[in-house]
């Protein structure tokens, strides 16, 4: 029969290895999604796309919320949400009838001149 501690060093190392297998699999993660077209677009495609996205009129895709258009853009991978975050006016067009988005579009559009919708 094991002994307490042996039991709790088995665990500490299983924790371990689920800690650099998790961390392997982000890796491959990542490297799947280098590899995918889209990704190697350059920065301001993407971003004239992702603009254009936030500009499609509500009769067209129904409610419109910009901040789910970002939101939403900004969740796909790492690579998007960086550039998504690090580029201000993909956050300076703002539901004004959405005040979950306003404090957040304000932080992140880095004091950009504001289109605000209704």
């Amino acid at each position: 029969m094991q002994s307490l501690d042996d039991i709790d060093r088995e665990c500490a190392r299983t924790v371990k290895e689920i800690e650099r297998l998790q961390g392997r699999l982000q890796e491959l993660r990542t490297y799947h999604n280098q590899l995918v077209p889209i990704s190697r677009l350059p920065v301001e495609t993407l971003t004239d796309i992702f603009s254009t996205a936030q500009k499609i009129p509500s009769d067209f895709v129904g409610e419109y919320d910009s901040g789910r258009v970002a939101t939403v853009t900004a969740s796909v991978c790492r690579y998007w949400r960086q550039m998504m975050l690090s580029t201000p006016f993909l956050w300076n067009t703002i539901d004004v009838a959405n005040a979950h988005w306003i404090e957040c579009s304000l932080e992140r559009s880095n004091n950009l001149t504001f289109v605000p919708i209704s």
